[in-house]
């Protein structure tokens, strides 16, 4: 009898404790060596602007889209880490920094602001191009369109064929207004709202350089530059997850090095970028080595 009472109790622990959900990981999806050719990655200029891809997009269907300004070109994989297709610029003269950022969409396109507004498919053709004013910041609409936002007090929205349709001097609310209040117990409430939804979150710090995105499904996720926090409908943190620490290589100073003159930088064995926010909810970073580049994620279930 004692064993059958210790049985059921084992059983009811094992299928009646609830699951908790985390972030997995990381795997890396797609890797390769620096270079300039079709499958290589250029990171290897000590220009810190052109020595690694620090642009990386995902879209709605998994396909990861990386700018490489080093060899002016977009790199575009599928969602299993698989090299598709490089693009090259068309109908601008970018310099030697091209692309320096990048939206996507699946389905519509994949969007890049130098000195036009450009919209090239998957397959590398040019539907878009535009000049427009000077920009902080782009994001692509649910409809295709696309906002600019020229400063603080300025948002402009385009049509998908790039009409402009409206200027507002307010952050608009589809693009989430985040607003900061610090509490009488030394607290900060920060109201993230949408049209469709509004979240309140309570910290014990100032996270004001926090930004805060939405996946498909509309959970909230704060994203700092080394960290990714993911809440509840009540605003409450669900799960965290910080970022590799990048590794340098120790310099050893020579005895005649002068006293107050900058050391040397140091060499990363490993460095990492910020995190990135998939649709779906999964974490992307880079990975970059003295000789490789990576992709890495982490899984949300």
């Amino acid at each position: 009898m004692e064993k059958s009472i210790l049985s059921i109790s084992i059983f009811l622990i094992m299928f009646s404790t609830p699951s908790i959900a985390s972030f997995i990981g990381p795997q890396t999806v797609v890797q390769g060596i620096c270079g300039k050719g079709d499958l290589e990655f250029g990171c290897g200029s000590d220009d810190i602007e052109k020595a690694f891809f620090w642009i990386v997009c995902i879209d709605e269907n998994g396909n990861i889209i990386l700018g490489d300004p080093a060899n002016l070109r977009i790199k575009i994989y599928n969602s299993a880490g698989v090299w598709q297709k490089n693009i090259s610029y068309k109908n601008i003269s970018p310099g030697d920094t091209w692309p320096d950022n990048l939206r996507v969409k699946a389905n519509v396109g994949i969007f890049s602001v130098y000195d036009k507004l450009q919209k090239y498919d998957y397959n590398g053709n040019l539907n878009l191009s535009i000049v427009v004013p000077g920009v902080m910041d782009f994001w692509v609409a649910q409809d295709g369109g696309i906002w600019l936002q020229q400063d603080q007090h300025k948002y402009i929205k385009y049509s998908p064929n790039g009409d402009l349709l409206k200027t507002y001097t307010d952050r608009p609310l589809e693009l989430g207004v985040v607003t900061e209040i610090k509490m009488t117990t030394g607290q900060y409430k920060y109201v993230v709202k949408y049209p469709d939804k509004t979240w309140e979150i309570i910290r014990e710090g100032n996270f004001s350089s926090q930004s805060y995105i939405r996946d498909l499904n509309g959970n909230l996720y704060g994203v700092g530059s080394n960290y990714v926090v993911r809440y509840d409908d009540q605003g409450k943190e669900v799960a965290k997850l910080t970022m590799p620490k990048t590794q340098y290589k120790g310099v050893t100073l020579p005895p005649e090095w002068p006293k107050n003159a900058e050391p040397p930088r140091n060499e990363p064995l490993e460095e990492y970028g910020a995190p990135i926010v998939a649709p779906n909810g999964d974490v992307y970073t880079w990975k970059r080595t003295p000789d490789k580049y990576y992709i890495i994620k982490w899984v949300w279930q």
